[in-house]
């Protein structure tokens, strides 16, 4: 049986949280260049001046023991930044029900992030793609304009989703192990 990974934030993108490495609310994205204690890229962190580090990493561990408690394999990074839950390719759907569940009840509510903060998202989820774009040797729809990307809450362009597509489209055989690799490489921006 084929296995996928789904790391998931403590909440999805602009409805979510994001954190910083200081535990202080910063615009401040981390360099693009940072990496995880395993060696992989870090993600680039913009974190809303609502909410610290330790919000964040205690709405993960108990995000990641519902998910447990509901039998998923559920862990939390070891920056304690994200959640990561394997599953097989076919469970896909009901495995992110159950997380977008627990997120629902262990997450952090209402982030604000203030409008320096979205446009540091926005540009952070644009450098995203480019990385996606160079890493899996795909070509990705233009992002709309800042205005638009923040106006839409982060729904009008999502680089993961767009890669999801293209993947799909170029006949590509092995789509779904592209596709993680190209996401450890190229992390979403939180």
């Amino acid at each position: 049986m084929r296995r996928i990974v789904i790391v998931i934030a403590a909440a999805l993108l602009l409805m979510g949280t994001a954190c910083g490495d200081d535990g202080v609310g910063s615009s401040s994205p981390t360099s693009p260049s940072a990496t995880n204690v395993d060696g992989s890229p870090a993600a680039e962190l913009i974190t809303p001046q609502s909410k610290s580090i330790d919000d964040i990493r205690l709405a993960n561990k108990r995000i990641a023991e519902c998910a447990r408690a509901a039998g998923l394999d559920a862990t939390v990074d070891p920056n304690g930044e994200g959640v990561e839950v394997q599953a097989g390719a076919d469970q896909t759907e009901p495995v992110v029900e159950i997380v977008e569940e627990c997120q629902q009840v262990h997450g952090i509510p209402d982030v604000q992030y203030s409008q320096d903060e979205l446009v540091a998202l926005y540009e952070a989820t644009v450098r995203q793609g480019e990385c996606m774009e160079e890493h899996a040797d795909v070509d990705l729809p233009e992002p709309p304009s800042a205005e638009v990307w923040i106006e839409s809450q982060g729904g009008a362009w999502s680089p993961v989703e767009e890669l999801g597509k293209a993947l799909r489209t170029g006949g590509n055989a092995g789509q779904q192990a592209t596709e993680a690799a190209t996401i450890r490489q190229c992390p979403t921006p939180r």
